[in-house]
C-alpha cells in the first residue's frame, strides 16, 4: 500500500510539472493565429472607407432594400473584409453595399475581419469575394474585375491556366473570359449601351477587336484576325 501511495504521489508530482511546463503543452501558433485571423473585430464605421475605383457598382435601390430589410431581422451575417491604412482608417475590401445599408439604419459599428495585405493582395481579394458572393453581375463589372485579376497575375508572373482558372470559378467558357476582357477596349459610352443590353457581348466584341487592329500594327495577329472578319461580312 505504502508503494502505491509513493507511485501515486510521483505520478501527481509529474503530471503537474508537465502542465507546467511550456515544452509540454501542445501549443500550436500557426492554429492560433489562423483562429484569431478569422475574428471579427467591431470597428466604427466613421473609420471605414471605401475602395477607391472599385469595378463593382452600389447596389441598386430595390436591392439595397431587400438588403437593408435581412439587416434589420438578422443583423450583419457576414462579416466585412478591411485592410489598416496609414492614416490610422481600415479600408473596405468587401462590404461596401452592408456598410451603406447599415449605415442608412444607423448602425454605429460593424463586425470586421481585419486583413494586412498589400495593395496587389487587396485588389485580388477585392475581386475574389465579389465574384464569389454575388450572383449578379454588368458586363462592365466582370470586364473589370478580370483585367484587374489578368494584370496582378502577370505582375506576379503567376504560373497558372488564368483563362481556365476563371473559365471554371465563373462557369463559363475560356472564349467568354477572353470576349469580357476584350471589353475594356470599348469607349464608356458603348460600355454602357452593353451594361443595359442595347448590344450583345458578341457584336461589342467586334468593336473591340477594330479598336485593336487600329491600334496595333499591321503585321499583330489582331489586324489579321479583324481583316478577316470584315472580308467574310
Amino acid at each position: 500500500d505504502e508503494l502505491e501511495e509513493e507511485l501515486k504521489e510521483e505520478f501527481d508530482k509529474q503530471f503537474h510539472e508537465a502542465l507546467d511546463s511550456e515544452e509540454e503543452l501542445d501549443y500550436d501558433e500557426d492554429e492560433e493565429d489562423a483562429e484569431h485571423d478569422n475574428q471579427a473585430t467591431m470597428i466604427k464605421i466613421e473609420n471605414l472607407e471605401d475602395y477607391p475605383d472599385q469595378p463593382f457598382r452600389a447596389y441598386s435601390e430595390e436591392k439595397e432594400n431587400e438588403m437593408m430589410d435581412s439587416i434589420k431581422v438578422n443583423g450583419i451575417i457576414q462579416d466585412l473584409i478591411v485592410r489598416p491604412l496609414e492614416n490610422g482608417k481600415y479600408q473596405i475590401l468587401s462590404g461596401h453595399n452592408r456598410k451603406r445599408c447599415a449605415e442608412k439604419l444607423g448602425f454605429k459599428e460593424l463586425p470586421c475581419k481585419v486583413k494586412d495585405v498589400d495593395d496587389d493582395e487587396a485588389k485580388l481579394m477585392l475581386v475574389d469575394t465579389n465574384l464569389i458572393q454575388r450572383k449578379e453581375f454588368y458586363p462592365s463589372e466582370t470586364a473589370k474585375a478580370l483585367k484587374i485579376k489578368r494584370e496582378i497575375y502577370r505582375k506576379k508572373d503567376v504560373k497558372s491556366d488564368f483563362f481556365g482558372e476563371i473559365s471554371k470559378e465563373q462557369n463559363m467558357s475560356r472564349g467568354n473570359v477572353q470576349r469580357y476582357l476584350r471589353l475594356n477596349f470599348l469607349t464608356p459610352e458603348m460600355m454602357e449601351r452593353v451594361d443595359n443590353k442595347e448590344m450583345t457581348i458578341k457584336i461589342a466584341e467586334t468593336y473591340c477587336e477594330a479598336a485593336l487592329a487600329i491600334a496595333t500594327p499591321a503585321t499583330s495577329r489582331w489586324h489579321t484576325i479583324t481583316k478577316k472578319r470584315f472580308n467574310n461580312t
